[in-house]
């Protein structure tokens, strides 16, 4: 049988009537018409009666003549209704043939015949169809031995060849074609119900229970399921091993990423285009794994310290096949929530920006140590340097910023980043504020500097901050977070304004320890009045104090003239103790703060008393 593909599957209403003679009228004489009506299933959906197709048997068939007598047949077992020596006249053809379960009808129950005055022999018929079915199935590894798939605990299998055969036999050109999903499934539509066999092109050293061509028959309009086990080692993708059971054990191909030895004696790294995963090698093992190597694993599936690994366990041993030489990947670049996600655990990637809070050393001498880092979004996680004669820890050094490359681990539910060798590791420079100043407002930015107004000093929710390349303020620091003069802070943000003046708004900040405050810059009235240093500690001399701003607050303005003749502002906060009895008008004080600006205008912000001292 072969397959006549459904496009669309509908009841239409077909008859094909043949009527002999030529095209007389017809009339109540003249000689009588035999016709010989056919009832069948068209199995293979041929449109007419062939070899194969199931003929209908005791289906009473009625014609009915126009004058309203009637005469009626039942088919044999042929399908065969006769009706011999019909008068002339137009009929209508009728059936009582119930179509099995999932076929319809599919020629008008009600055809017309006309039979001539010439007489002679006709022919018509009653076609039943059937519904399509499909075939749908799964290709697995019983795991748990139950003889039944369960998509929880059986390997199932990916990627393999399926080929769909009409009749008992592989054998021929395949009517269609399918590959298993990630799931190991595989599904073919639209199909006249009937016997096929289903081909399976497992790779060698994996064996199909049942053989690898396997015969089934489709039933017509519902689904027919074929669910077959195979034997044997398969491949799969590393991120499908990851998903595996604990003790599974699995096949993967992948490129070493960091080889044996490079970051613990029994240990390697490998990766495909789907993940990555830790290779564990029993005592004793003698298998190679360089870097660049294209190598295969089969072995159990384990975990060590929350990490999956392939591992020897009582389900099987660790086999290493070395393939030949392969490509590196790229790492891929990763930032501080990516590495919080554990989204690309074994896999070689590279993390910017990290600066160094700790260095913890392990062993006499020293064998391995874990270097604390900070991203610059703030996440902290740990460079994990198993090989301290790879990477010594001496490479590293708290306060310092660098770009690490290496696999990424984990290890009881702290990420950890393990470079391979020095090579993999950058020292790069601190972000400045001169390169945060420069961005674009909205733009994310880190910093890093020396407190030179603490938290409270001004509002309780922002700081300013100094590095050797400029200023600025932080705004919206947490409550309570006790940032105080002095404190060097790591700040991650986003780079905005407030009436003109640039600061760093919704902050993640950190104390990274003590640094040192920067003496104040000694400024002239035109570099103040032109906001030439926003942001950074100053000093300007010898002020005449011109005015005091009025009204009950306690922030208030004060006016000056500098000696350049330029006339200045001093912005006193309320929370800095200052009050307008600490300054008169006609008085000259010299005057330290940090500038800032008010749409446009700049303006020196004396931290408190001893900020401001008569000239």
């Amino acid at each position: 049988m072969t397959r006549i593909p459904f496009g669309s599957v509908g009841f239409a209403l077909a008859a094909a009537l043949f009527a002999a003679g030529c095209g007389d009228s017809t009339g109540p004489d003249g000689a009588p018409t035999d016709l010989t009506v056919r009832v069948y299933v068209d199995a293979d959906g041929s449109g007419t009666f062939t070899a194969g197709d199931l003929p209908v048997s005791g289906a009473t068939v009625t014609a009915t003549r126009d004058d309203g007598t009637t005469a009626t047949a039942t088919s044999d077992a042929q399908g065969v209704a006769e009706f011999p020596a019909l008068p002339a006249g137009t009929y209508t053809l009728s059936t009582t043939a119930t179509p099995p379960a999932g076929a319809v009808l599919a020629t008008a129950r009600t055809p017309l015949f006309t039979a001539t005055a010439l007489g002679g022999t006709a022919t018509a018929a009653f076609r039943v169809s059937y519904f399509p079915g499909s075939l749908t199935g799964v290709l697995y590894r019983d795991e748990n031995g139950n003889n039944a798939f369960d998509a929880d605990a059986d390997l199932a299998a990916p990627g393999i060849p399926v080929e769909l055969f009409a009749g008992t036999s592989a054998s021929g050109t395949p009517i269609s074609t399918t590959s298993t999903t990630a799931a190991g499934e595989f599904q073919f539509n639209g199909l006249r119900p009937g016997t096929y066999t289903v081909r399976f092109g497992v790779p060698a050293g994996v064996n199909v229970v049942g053989g690898a061509a396997q015969t089934v028959t489709v039933a017509p309009t519902g689904t027919t399921v074929l669910r077959a086990r195979f034997t044997g080692n398969l491949r799969i993708p590393i991120a499908q091993a990851r998903m595996r059971a604990a003790n599974s054990v699995v096949t993967v191909e992948g490129v070493v990423t960091a080889g044996r030895g490079q970051l613990q004696a029994r240990n390697f790294y490998l990766q495909d285009a789907t993940g990555g995963i830790q290779v564990f090698l029993p005592s004793g093992s003698t298998a190679q794994a360089a870097l660049g190597d294209s190598v295969r694993v089969t072995g159990p599936i384990g975990a060590f310290n929350g990490e999956v690994q392939i591992q020897t366990t009582a389900s099987g041993p660790v086999i290493v096949e070395n393939l030949g030489t392969g490509t590196v990947p790229a790492p891929r670049s990763i930032d501080g929530p990516q590495v919080m996600a554990f989204t690309y655990e074994g896999q070689l990637v590279r993390v910017d920006s990290l600066e160094v809070i700790s260095i913890q050393t392990f062993g006499t001498p020293v064998t391995s140590a874990n270097v604390e880092v900070q991203t610059p979004q703030g996440n902290r996680f740990v460079v994990r340097l198993d090989n301290a004669g790879n990477v010594p820890p001496t490479t590293f050094e708290v306060g310092r910023v660098y770009t690490v490359t290496g696999v990424m681990g984990v290890r009881n539910g702290v990420p950890q980043l393990k470079p391979r060798s020095t090579d993999d590791v950058q020292r790069t420079s601190a972000p400045t504020v001169a390169d945060a100043r420069a961005q674009a407002q909205g733009s994310p930015v880190t910093v890093i500097g020396v407190v030179t107004v603490g938290q409270g000093t001004f509002r309780t929710d922002n700081i300013y901050l100094q590095d050797p390349t400029g200023g600025i303020q932080v705004f919206g620091v947490p409550t309570g977070a006790g940032i105080a003069v002095g404190d060097s802070v790591q700040v991650s943000g986003t780079l905005g304004q407030f009436e003109g003046e640039l600061q760093v708004v919704n902050p993640t900040v950190s104390t990274l320890g003590t640094g040192t405050v920067p003496a104040p810059r000694v400024i002239t009235g035109a570099q103040l009045a032109g906001n030439a240093f926003e942001g950074q500690l100053a000093r300007i001399e010898d002020v005449v104090v011109t005015s005091v701003g009025g009204g009950t607050s306690s922030t208030f303005n004060v006016t000056g003239r500098a000696p350049d003749g330029t006339t200045v502002t001093i912005r006193v906060e309320g929370r800095t103790g200052l009050t307008r009895g600490s300054f008169t008008v006609g008085s000259t004080y010299d005057v330290v703060g940090v500038l800032s600006s008010f749409r446009g205008t700049g303006q020196i912000k004396p931290r408190g008393a001893a900020d401001v001292t008569a000239g």
